[in-house]
């Protein structure tokens, strides 16, 4: 679950709030069996598919929106987000102690790269991402 955006040099760029825990999944074991690398890369592909449903899954409703917003921005400008959009790649996952998180080093179009941080120590064993885009 999304809850933070950080850069390469993993400070805090954005912080995502939930204002509840994640909900448990009628599928839950498949999310909560992820890796942290795969929980990236999950949402990455939900994005580049705008399937919000799954999204939604790894992010606030916040952030969610946000997203649409931009998309939705990007189209009335006459960009084609389905065609347009940046290819994103999670590349690596490291444990950072310091944070009780898991950081996932990203890349967009060959281009940009930082860091995801993730954990899983919620009721649901729900991975949550505290950083990254």
């Amino acid at each position: 679950v999304l809850t933070g955006v950080f850069d390469a040099r993993q400070h805090l760029q954005q912080d995502l709030k939930w204002t509840k825990e994640p909900e448990i999944l009628t599928n839950n074991d498949v999310y909560a069996r992820l890796s942290a690398k795969e929980v990236v890369q999950a949402y990455f592909d939900a994005q580049a598919k705008l399937d919000w449903t799954e999204m939604g899954k790894f992010t606030t409703p916040e952030d969610l929106a946000d997203t649409q917003r931009q998309l939705a921005e990007g189209q009335k400008a006459g960009i084609d987000v389905t065609k347009d959009m940046p290819t994103m790649v999670a590349e690596e996952a490291t444990w950072m102690p310091e944070q009780s998180a898991w950081f996932v080093k990203c890349r967009v179009s060959g281009a940009k790269k930082w860091y995801l941080a993730l954990r899983n120590d919620n009721d649901a064993h729900r991975w949550q991402v505290d950083g990254g885009f």
